[in-house]
């Protein structure tokens, strides 16, 4: 669900380019593999020599969250392992994928720069990321040429970016300029 607001904030997320969206996964298999989100790539900031970052809040359930830096051929693969409440920023330069690892529904959030086009292309000549999500683990993705070592870690805490304990979207209203980093 794309540009999601109560009517008395939709002003605000205009003011600050910003974007909230929600996302829920079911519960199933795609044969062996988890069920995921397609994946994409975020594009140049206009100006800049970076790419735009994005924010996930897990509301409800698990994620895991693979993220891939690529120039040209995929340097780094990371998994993060989200719960409820986690929040995980995804930084410029990464590919990600959402994957539903459990046997309930995921509901996510996220909090993105309004208006920029996600890049699904790569993922989908790829036919998806570096590694597939199966019930007995991961596995490369053979249609990469070279794929780095799998890294998992547990969502981290973001207190270096000052955000206020509080779910995404109140954080967002109760204080909007901590979020201009997206922008």
């Amino acid at each position: 669900y794309r540009d999601v607001s109560r009517p008395a904030d939709k002003e605000l997320f205009q003011k600050f380019n910003l974007r909230y969206d929600m996302v829920v996964i079911h519960p199933k298999m795609l044969g062996e593999e988890f069920i995921k989100t397609l994946g994409h790539y975020h594009p140049l900031v206009p100006g800049a020599s970076i790419t735009y970052p994005e924010i996930y809040e897990v509301q409800y359930g698990q994620a895991h969250f693979l993220l891939q830096k690529t120039n040209g051929d995929i340097s780094s693969v990371i998994v993060i392992e989200a719960r409820a409440g986690d929040k995980v920023i995804m930084p410029p330069g990464y590919g990600h994928i959402s994957i539903n690892p459990a046997n309930d529904f995921l509901v996510m959030s996220n909090l993105v720069e309004a208006n920029f086009t996600p890049i699904y292309q790569p993922m989908i000549d790829m036919k998806g990321g570096a590694y597939f999500e199966l019930s007995s683990g991961f596995v490369v993705n053979n249609n990469y040429k070279q794929v780095p070592e799998l890294r998992m870690i547990k969502a981290p805490p973001l207190e270096s970016f000052n955000l206020p304990k509080l779910p995404l979207y109140r954080a967002f209203i109760t204080n909007p300029d901590k979020f201009n980093f997206l922008v």
